[in-house]
């Protein structure tokens, strides 16, 4: 009998670039597709326009990561899949902070209030996957240091954990605020198969055979990939996916 969900995940965000960006790849498919994506890994990097954009600008050299990255907005904006939201771009610092060097950092990703960019330092462009720093804009002239992501493969994956929180295959989604002990009775039932740290926290995996969950600050969001009448699921689970279902029917209207 085969399990209704193979792992997405090896245990560990990989060192080797090619197999970190194999994860993101592979989420993307098994987690935001309802049918396999064509092409999306071989991406024809030069014919995006903000791509020769950048190169034009910094002289021809940009990461092969933040090129991956491209790929992936621009599938996500032509075809929806995966979820991305707020305002992807690749464009100097000092369009939002007049005054700063635009060779200082190049913006990957704005908040949609305009407020917090994701940037890569100009000079980290060369390297194959370099850190990412995220900035504030806090009302002031120069831009405030709010964290670091470790590579642009991470932030990538953490962009999608953000934004696509359950599988579009699943038989059953909810979410659960857990304390400590209803956490570690669940995580009994689960392994952890990936951590990955985004500029203000750290995100988690947790898979088993029939279900998986993206954790972060005691937040779990819960994909089960089989009818719960079929698999033996913790008690907890059991109440907090009640929980959501009666809340789901109150308001849908179908509650008095």
């Amino acid at each position: 009998m085969t399990s209704p969900h193979e792992r997405i995940f090896p245990g560990s965000f990989p060192s080797a670039v090619d197999e970190r960006w194999r994860c993101v790849y592979r989420f993307v498919e098994c987690w935001c597709s309802r049918k396999p994506i064509r092409n999306f890994r071989d991406a024809a990097f030069d014919t995006l326009e903000s791509v020769q954009y950048a190169r034009a600008f910094y002289c021809d050299q940009l990461s092969v990561s933040i090129q991956r990255w491209l790929a992936l907005v621009e599938h996500s904006a032509q075809t929806g899949v995966p979820s991305l939201r707020d305002y992807w771009m690749l464009e100097p610092l000092d369009h939002h902070f007049p005054g700063v060097d635009p060779y200082e950092y190049l913006v990957l990703l704005m908040q949609g209030e305009s407020d917090v960019f994701w940037c890569v330092d100009a000079n980290h462009l060369t390297e194959i996957d370099p850190p990412v720093t995220v900035l504030g804009k806090n009302n002031k002239q120069r831009p405030e240091i709010l964290g670091n992501i470790p590579s642009v493969s991470e932030f990538s994956l953490a962009q999608l954990f953000w934004n696509n929180t359950y599988s579009v295959n699943c038989e059953r989604w909810f979410p659960a605020d857990l304390s400590d002990e209803e956490s570690r009775a669940v995580t009994s039932w689960m392994t952890c198969t990936l951590r990955i740290r985004d500029a203000m926290d750290t995100i988690a995996v947790w898979e088993n055979d029939c279900a998986a969950a993206l954790v972060s600050n005691k937040r779990w969001e819960f994909s089960l990939f089989a009818d719960p009448r079929t698999i033996s699921v913790p008690s907890i689970l059991q109440l907090r996916m009640e929980e959501h279902r009666e809340l789901s029917r109150w308001i849908s209207g179908g509650l008095p």
